[in-house]
């Protein structure tokens, strides 16, 4: 659980402690990819569906599939982590690195999260927990897909997308507010989408190439680096190089057995990101109370939560995520 404030240097200006602690600080970053792969899978999807069918799609339909395959893992994250904070009320350490994004639980912030809406406001986005306001973001952009297959445009996405980018930039000025935020990042998997569909990809070692040697340099400039707009040109372009070159890549064997633990991950990626941030802070109070030396707080972490968590989002998975995405598929 590193503390909320990532180092502003690089990796080389680092010290030893943070540089160990280097990969697991781009939360931010790995937010943008998944804003980037859901915008390409769902544009992907819902295109293929209408060449298929060679007519409109039911966005009823589409708005069903999208709230049993997110709603449910979502809620009962929401529910796990509310029983967490409030059994362990009377245990919790203060001042700690995660404590003081997780609670107090308002009844605005509770409401919010109930609606997901809590990125409208700084006091609740963060509240229950923290990880689940990229979830907020991405219900919202689920809204604006549709404009993307108006008929006077359907064979240039990129013109809504622009549209959209300039349109929910000036709604959170205006507003002060995160709503629709991130289209930039929604709207780059959309594009990509398009453009793929369109056309083969040839020389795949030249963006593979490209996208190592830009993201390496981009992790080794620091989580701080992906503030600027420099910062984010050379992500989006690390990023959008990395899913051209592995997008239909046949040589990935994908049954061999990194291949199946990785497709596995994959499948539970939903859950254990949902569901990771309550058992980590619970684990968090209990070493406190064992030692105070930040090397065996570490490492105690990593010892006992590592395994609780890998097991808790396989029951989640089992038990309502895999569920409910059959569900969806079927609608």
């Amino acid at each position: 659980m590193p503390p909320p404030d990532h180092p502003s240097t690089t990796f080389f200006g680092a010290s030893w402690g943070e540089r160990l602690a280097w990969p697991w600080l781009f939360g931010r970053q790995m937010v943008w990819l998944f804003l980037i792969l859901s915008g390409f899978a769902l544009f992907w999807s819902e295109s293929s569906r209408r060449s298929r069918n060679d007519s409109d799609v039911s966005w009823r339909r589409f708005a069903a599939r999208r709230a049993w395959r997110i709603g449910p893992t979502y809620y009962a994250a929401v529910i796990f982590s509310l029983i967490v904070l409030a059994c362990g009320r009377d245990v919790m350490l203060s001042p700690s690195q995660s404590l003081n994004t997780s609670i107090p639980v308002t009844p605005a912030g509770l409401l919010s999260h109930l609606f997901l809406l809590h990125n409208l406001s700084d006091v609740w986005i963060l509240q229950i927990s923290p990880p689940l306001w990229s979830i907020a973001i991405e219900v919202q952009l689920y809204l604006l897909l549709p404009l993307c297959f108006l008929r006077f445009w359907r064979s240039k996405p990129y013109i809504p997308v622009l549209f959209l980018i300039i349109v929910t930039h000036l709604i959170d000025r205006l507003t002060n507010t995160y709503l629709f935020g991130l289209m930039e990042w929604f709207g780059l998997g959309i594009v990509l989408a398009w453009a793929l569909r369109a056309s083969p990809i040839k020389r795949r070692w030249m963006f593979g190439t490209l996208s190592a040697v830009i993201l390496v340099i981009a992790v080794l400039a620091g989580p701080a680096f992906g503030g600027g707009v420099v910062g984010k040109v050379l992500w989006a372009l690390g990023l959008t190089f990395m899913i051209v070159t592995l997008h239909g890549d046949t040589r990935i064997n994908w049954n061999g057995p990194l291949g199946r633990a990785i497709a596995r991950l994959g499948e539970v990626s939903y859950s254990l990101y949902a569901i990771h941030f309550p058992i980590a802070l619970a684990v968090w109070w209990a070493v406190g109370r064992i030692t105070d030396v930040q090397l065996m707080q570490r490492a105690l972490m990593v010892v006992i939560s590592a395994p609780l968590i890998l097991l808790v989002t396989l029951i989640l998975y089992s038990v309502v995520e895999r569920p409910s995405t059959e569900k969806a598929k079927s609608i």
